[in-house]
């Protein structure tokens, strides 16, 4: 794998078919493995879209997506999926949690279609307890994914509960879509400081997309989408 780059994209075009007059181009994007990085933007301006194609949900109509040294466009879907499950962890602005499992099982689910993931998350010999570990350190309390179903925690719990998931068996890369759109201004700050303490002690790659500009400061770069792409009409 590239030694260099966590994300390397070249000369990408992307429309959704429901879109019509919609497409997403960008010329160039790379960011260092270990970055912590902000991708801010306007609404509606491509943030989600881009994260997409960075974890391969999505693949552009042309150019080149390369996660990690591997290029996205030359796998297939479920090679895909393999990749994304061994080696990017994923929060969605919807969560995806799955709600007839508990706090521990929806932590650790990610590493049941993960050999390699399953096994660095191992390293403590249990588990639970490194699924207990990482809830505790994303601010819930051991009574709260002991105690409550899914059904009965806050926005903001159900956040943290998605990025202890997605670190668990520290993935080389972190993708997060607005992960603080649930949390108060007084919590952001300590809520980002939780991810980026995690995912510095692995040497994880981060990056978060917010359209909130305020929490530059906590990161190392911060990406603009109007910088690196443009929204055009479809040919």
């Amino acid at each position: 794998m590239d030694t260099q780059s966590a994300i390397s994209i070249q000369n990408v075009s992307f429309a959704w078919n429901k879109q019509a007059g919609y497409r997403l181009a960008i010329d160039t994007l790379t960011i260092q493995q270990g970055e912590r990085v902000l991708l801010t933007g306007r609404s509606g301006s491509g943030k989600s879209t881009l994260l997409s194609l960075m974890c391969g949900a999505n693949l552009p109509q042309s150019g080149q997506v390369k996660i990690l040294g591997q290029d996205l466009t030359q796998l297939t879907s479920s090679q895909r999926d393999r990749f994304r499950a061994e080696h990017i962890g994923v929060v969605f602005q919807m969560f995806n949690l799955i709600p007839y499992m508990s706090m521990l099982d929806n932590v650790l689910l990610p590493l049941s279609f993960a050999p390699e993931r399953h096994k660095r998350a191992s390293r403590s010999g249990n588990l639970p307890q490194e699924a207990a570990r990482l809830l505790i350190a994303m601010g819930l309390a051991p009574s709260a994914f002991q105690n409550q179903t899914l059904s009965q925690l806050s926005v903001g719990q159900q956040q943290r509960l998605a990025v202890a998931r997605a670190l668990i068996g520290a993935p080389a890369l972190i993708l997060a879509d607005e992960p603080t759109s649930a949390l108060d201004a007084e919590t952001q700050s300590e809520f980002l400081d939780l991810i980026m303490t995690q995912a510095k002690a692995e040497g994880t790659t981060l990056l978060i997309a917010s359209h909130d500009r305020q929490l530059a400061p906590l990161f190392d770069r911060t990406i603009d989408m109007s910088e690196i792409t443009s929204i055009a009409e479809r040919a």
